[in-house]
């Protein structure tokens, strides 16, 4: 109901505070003040064409924020949360160069040890001219039973970006942040769960709601980095980046 409901908000900001008010308030479970700042941007995606989730599944209820016009694949080392492919994202993705229009890699990077591997892979399938997203978490506690072995800056992610033939008129660094508070509050157990943790952060997120964040400065990196809870990175592939050659070669059996 709350889903079909959501798609009748015309608005994008309406339709993200509605997605912070019911997150905070209504929703059953406790998620974190992260997550719910990362749905206030995937909400806001709108994605056509042929779409790769890496470390995806169709059982995340992630993907039912997105509006997607065309096929959704995805990608997990775990056959338990029914991904396209089951394949490990340390290796070589068994899928060939330039496959697909639009590339998502949610709340998945920290808990893959060969970092740059990936992010050279992501590149490598997504077409010239393709867009990808991702979400990273920062200044937040270690979870996830698949291990968790990173929190970069946003300074080192435009560095790598970079390096790997992206310019920073590529992509934005949006920092994912309220405040230097609720950032120091999201590392307390009782901000999790419960009626008092809920009502805080539903404070927090109207708040946030409210206001302008995230502005582009001259450089990739949006809004002030230093008490982010996480980041999230939206760019384009430009026709000029090696990966719109090969960044990697494909595998035998790729999938295609």
């Amino acid at each position: 109901m709350f889903f079909s409901n959501l798609q009748k908000i015309p608005s994008p900001d309406d339709r993200c505070l509605f997605i912070a008010i019911h997150q905070s308030l209504v929703a059953t479970g406790d998620n974190t003040l992260l997550r719910f700042m990362e749905d206030e941007q995937i909400a806001r995606l709108y994605l056509r064409g042929r779409i790769l989730d890496i470390g995806g599944g169709t059982d995340f209820d992630y993907t039912k924020l997105i509006q997607i016009d065309g096929n959704l694949d995805s990608i997990n080392i775990s056959a338990a949360v029914n991904p396209t492919i089951v394949a490990d994202l340390n290796e070589v993705l068994p899928i060939a160069d330039k496959m697909y229009d639009k590339v998502i890699f949610l709340n998945a990077l920290e808990r893959i040890h060969e970092e740059r591997r990936i992010t050279r892979e992501l590149l490598r399938v997504l077409r010239p001219g393709g867009r990808f997203v991702v979400t990273i978490p920062f200044l937040f506690p270690r979870h996830g039973r698949y291990g968790d072995f990173h929190r970069n800056t946003a300074e080192y992610w435009e560095k790598e970006l970079c390096e790997l033939g992206l310019d920073t008129n590529d992509f934005i660094i949006k920092s994912l942040s309220c405040s230097p508070l609720s950032s120091v509050l999201a590392a307390l157990p009782w901000f999790l769960g419960g009626i008092r943790g809920k009502l805080v952060k539903g404070i927090v997120l109207l708040a946030a709601c409210s206001r302008r964040r995230g502005k582009q400065s001259s450089k990739a990196l949006a809004g002030d980095t230093d008490y982010a809870l996480g980041f999230y990175i939206d760019g384009i592939k430009s026709v000029q980046s090696p990966g719109s050659e090969t960044l990697s070669p494909s595998s035998p059996g790729a999938f295609t």
